[in-house]
């Protein structure tokens, strides 16, 4: 049978570690802070969510990723697209710039190509084999956690605001009724930035946190981070850079098909 398990590994050191890989990072706690200031944070945070809602709701770029854990160590370059609700594409180089994987999903099914094995994979995101490798970020919040920007559901409630130890912002909980997750946030309400999100499955211990850097604090409500740090603790950390975007990009749902070639061994994953 064709080697599944191996080229989702693959497609996990490329790009979708961050989406796929399960783990148990270690979780940010804060301290408490006054009720006075909870309500000053929560309100700030509500308008920053208001005037994101006019953010470019799509990722074009070249991107780098590094991997690191006590196992393995290493390097991939490709192109990364992402649009609004759930719909993402990575396609992976090899160092001589040709094609070696191709992920994409429309948060419903996900089609895998390994271009040098010639197998090509597909089936919806539930399956039982695709769900050993998949954390709820997946299917709930991967556009977001990609762009540094606040899942934008109304219905959510705040259940709680601690002071980062450092006094470096304000952590808060999150709370999606009608989502798997629920959110842990670091907020600099004065630079209107989120710096780091920790998700946080209702069940299960797979938590993980990503961590946005900028090369300088962006104007507006609209940032886009230079690179995103993840962490899963135990599998090891990895950084996606964001090398070029293409700002003027029009996604549309076509980008995000990929037929599986006549000559590719197929494969349906249940």
């Amino acid at each position: 049978m064709p080697n599944f398990a191996g080229n989702v590994h693959h497609l996990v050191l490329s790009l979708s570690f961050a989406l796929l890989l399960s783990s148990c990072a270690t979780l940010p706690v804060g301290v408490p802070v006054s009720e006075v200031e909870q309500v000053v944070v929560k309100q700030a945070f509500t308008d920053l969510l208001d005037r994101q809602s006019g953010c470019v709701d799509q990722i074009d770029a070249d991107i780098s990723v590094t991997f690191e854990s006590f196992f393995y160590a290493g390097k991939i370059d490709g192109y990364l697209q992402v649009m609004q609700p759930a719909y993402l594409r990575f396609d992976g180089l090899n160092p001589f710039g040709l094609t070696e994987i191709v992920f994409t999903t429309d948060g419903v099914g996900f089609t895998l190509l390994a271009v040098r094995d010639e197998k090509g994979y597909s089936g919806p995101v539930t399956a039982k084999k695709f769900q050993q490798y998949a954390t709820s970020a997946f299917s709930d919040d991967f556009w977001f956690l990609l762009s540094g920007l606040v899942p934008t559901d109304r219905n959510f409630l705040i259940n709680s605001v601690r002071r980062e130890e450092k006094g470096a912002g304000f952590w808060l909980e999150l709370d999606y009724p009608e989502r798997e997750t629920r959110l842990r946030l670091l907020f600099r309400p004065q630079e209107k930035l989120v710096d780091s999100v920790a998700v946080i499955p209702k069940q299960g211990n797979d938590s993980v946190v990503f961590t946005y850097q900028y090369s300088s604090t962006p104007e507006g409500y609209c940032p886009e981070p230079e690179s995103i740090e993840v962490d899963t603790s135990s599998n090891g950390v990895m950084s996606i850079v964001f090398s070029k975007r293409y700002p003027m990009a029009k996604l549309n749902k076509e980008n995000f098909q990929v037929a599986i070639p006549s000559n590719f061994t197929k494969v349906l994953i249940q």
